[in-house]
């Protein structure tokens, strides 16, 4: 699908497809995952040639920025909720010269919900392809930002959930069991998917502004160059705060980790008192149950009330103990 933008009226408009030439005053084409036919009028009106879905896949730099015939083509990673809103990346391409915009997008990107309304407030110099690409990057990048505080608040929730930074101490009610700590490692573990694609696209914008400032073909305005260089500023600074969100996400892994090695470890601990425990009324059980005829307990009249008793004293000797020493 084709969508028109008119830097006259900034609104969509209607153009047909068998048109020869674009009207000049369309300055952003919003391609989402055009068809051959559309991808065919694009190439004929423009003059070149327009990206595919596995061109914008690249990876390699030179695939994913470069200049031909008057156009400057950008790649970058986007991303989009899938099905059960699980963070999926998709190429978002740009054909950029210095009239014209063309977006190429093949998913619901939420960057570009309204985004019409943006550019039309951010009107202060130039209605050119560069003015249009300019407001779409600082949507993207608030949006970005937007996405990186959610997760810092998430990961203070984990930790709130892990730590509790109670001062008294723990309660058996309060402590974490083998499903919370899952669900908690889950949590971390899709925290850290999205934050690894948000890096992905911040280093795909990283790229493209300088490249796109030295580029003498687009004639940016001075209004445009500061808002690009602005931009490049805001990309640092979220890539400081996204190496510190990982550290964080990191170091909450690694402590709910911990959490689960210190519950086995409490496992193996009860089991081991219990089994020392048990060794001296077994002991004293089997003592008693050798078929022996001298054995004179069996003669007692309360025999039977002083075994019990011994395998009851045997067995609460060692529990004391082991509470006393503080390892039960």
């Amino acid at each position: 699908m084709l969508t028109f933008h008119s830097s006259l009226t900034n609104t969509a408009v209607p153009v047909a497809l068998d048109a020869r030439v674009l009207p000049t005053e369309i300055n952003w084409i919003d391609a989402v995952s055009p068809s051959e036919p559309e991808r065919a009028f694009l190439e004929r009106v423009l003059g070149t040639r327009i990206p595919t879905f596995a061109d914008l896949s690249e990876i390699e730099s030179t695939s994913r920025i470069y200049s031909n015939g008057g156009y400057l083509f950008l790649s970058m990673p986007a991303i989009f909720r899938g099905d059960e809103n699980v963070p999926i990346t998709t190429p978002l391409g740009f054909v950029l010269s210095k009239s014209l915009l063309i977006s190429l997008r093949f998913e619901p990107l939420k960057s570009f919900e309204n985004l019409q309304a943006h550019i039309t407030r951010k009107d202060a110099e130039g209605s050119g392809g560069a003015h249009a690409f300019v407001a779409i990057l600082e949507v993207i990048i608030d949006h970005v930002a937007d996405l990186l505080e959610h997760i810092g608040t998430d990961l203070d929730c984990i930790s709130q959930d892990i730590f509790g930074f109670s001062s008294g101490p723990e309660s058996p009610a309060r402590r974490k069991n083998g499903k919370d700590l899952r669900e908690v490692l889950r949590r971390i573990g899709r925290i850290g998917n999205l934050t690894s694609k948000l890096s992905e696209m911040l280093l795909g914008v990283g790229r493209i502004i300088p490249f796109v400032v030295s580029n003498p073909s687009i004639e940016l305005s001075s209004d445009e160059k500061s808002r690009l260089n602005n931009l490049g500023r805001d990309i640092a600074s979220l890539n400081e705060y996204e190496t510190r969100l990982t550290d964080k996400t990191q170091f909450l892994l690694d402590a709910t980790l911990g959490l689960t090695n210190v519950d086995q470890n409490d496992i193996f601990r009860i089991l081991t008192v219990v089994s020392v425990v048990g060794i001296p009324p077994t002991f004293i059980a089997s003592m008693y149950g050798m078929n022996f005829k001298n054995i004179p307990e069996y003669d007692w009249a309360f025999g039977y009330q002083y075994g019990l008793a011994l395998i009851f004293i045997s067995t609460l000797l060692p529990l004391l103990w082991f509470k006393r020493k503080g390892w039960w």
